[in-house]
This record gives C-alpha cells, sequence and structure tokens, in this order.
C-alpha cells in the first residue's frame, strides 16, 4: 500500500523489495504469481539497466518455472527454470553482488538435484550440483553468512542421498539442524527435518 501510494506508476514492488516478496510467496507455492512479478520487474530493472535487478528478477523467474515443473515438468517450465537460472547466475557475477550470488548458485544446485524434468536422468547433473555447492560454502565461510550455510548443508545431504552417501546425509542433516538452532532460521526447519 505504500509502494501505490509513492510510486502509483508501478503495480508490483521491484527491486530488492520485489525479489524479498516474491521469495515470500514461493515459500507459499505461489509461482503463478511470482512469475507475473518478476516479469514486471525484469521489465524495470531491464529499461533502467540495474544489473543487480536485472539478475534477481530471473533468479525469481526461475525458481517460479522450477516451483512449476514439481508438479508439471513440461519442457515450457523446465527449459525456463534452466535458461534463466544460468542468466542469474551469470547477471549476479556480473552485477560484482557476491553476498547475493550463493542465492542463485544455491537455486541452480537445488534445480540439478530435484530432476523432476523428463530430460535429465537423476545422477547426471549431479557433479554440476557440487561445483554450485562447494562454491557457496566458500562464499558464505568467507563472509561469516550462516543462513547460506545451513542451506548448504541441506543441498549436500540431498546430494549425498542422491550418491547412496547415508553417513553423509545424517552428517550434513545433524549441522543443518544444528546451525537453524544457533541462528533461528526455522524457515528451513522442517525442510532439513525431512532430509
Amino acid at each position: 500500500a505504500m509502494h501505490r501510494e509513492r510510486r502509483p506508476e508501478y503495480r508490483f514492488l521491484y527491486s530488492l523489495l520485489g525479489f524479498q516478496y516474491c521469495d515470500l510467496l514461493l515459500g507459499f507455492g505461489n509461482w503463478e504469481e511470482v512469475l507475473e512479478r518478476a516479469q514486471e520487474g525484469l521489465k524495470i530493472s531491464t529499461r533502467n539497466n540495474w544489473l543487480l535487478d536485472i539478475a534477481l528478477n530471473q533468479l525469481s523467474i526461475a525458481r517460479a518455472h522450477a516451483q512449476a515443473a514439481e508438479t508439471d515438468p513440461s519442457d515450457t517450465h523446465c527449459e525456463a527454470a534452466e535458461n534463466y537460472l544460468d542468466l542469474a547466475v551469470a547477471g549476479l557475477r556480473k552485477a560484482g553482488t557476491m553476498d547475493m550470488l550463493p542465492k542463485a548458485l544455491l537455486a541452480r544446485a537445488n534445480w540439478k538435484l530435484q530432476a523432476k524434468c523428463s530430460r535429465y536422468e537423476i545422477g547426471t547433473s549431479l557433479p554440476e550440483a557440487a561445483t554450485d555447492l562447494s562454491e557457496v560454502l566458500e562464499h558464505a565461510e568467507s563472509g561469516s553468512m550462516g543462513l547460506y550455510l545451513v542451506d548448504y548443508h541441506l543441498g549436500m545431504a540431498r546430494l549425498r542421498r542422491l550418491e547412496n552417501q547415508p553417513a553423509e546425509v545424517e552428517k550434513h542433516k545433524a549441522e543443518a539442524l544444528r546451525r537453524i538452532g544457533e541462528t533461528g532460521y526455522f524457515r528451513r526447519q522442517a525442510e532439513a527435518e525431512a532430509v
């Protein structure tokens, strides 16, 4: 409501606030609304050549398509998710925002691990997911980014499960749960318990 008062020419929040709102909507499974909002945000950020905002909108679009592919693994959602994930990673590198880059790397790794699309066979993209997760760890440790460390351990637990390494799954799960308690990142609690 405040945004509409100040900027009535824009239908939706945009920039970082728009990205954060889309993240919240994805948490509720509202991928259709995220697509609409992020596509509108992408128009605004492209028109203004805002590199960070372009990449964040691409990331929201990618995550929306990835969420849609969980129930409808059509080529449309699968190709869009993959293409926009690559664009978001490249865009965040270009924007030089190393604090935001792990978000895109985590999303891309999780996409590779879910393997919902018919053109992907389980196991074929695990090395790529491992590479993205390794880079997340590097950024998270160098910048004291505790929440990204939780997400890293959740990703590693999923990766090790697909590689049939139960001891490693439990190790990463325990570390994720420990860090959730330490940081108060309870948004990931149910996900960690379900790994």
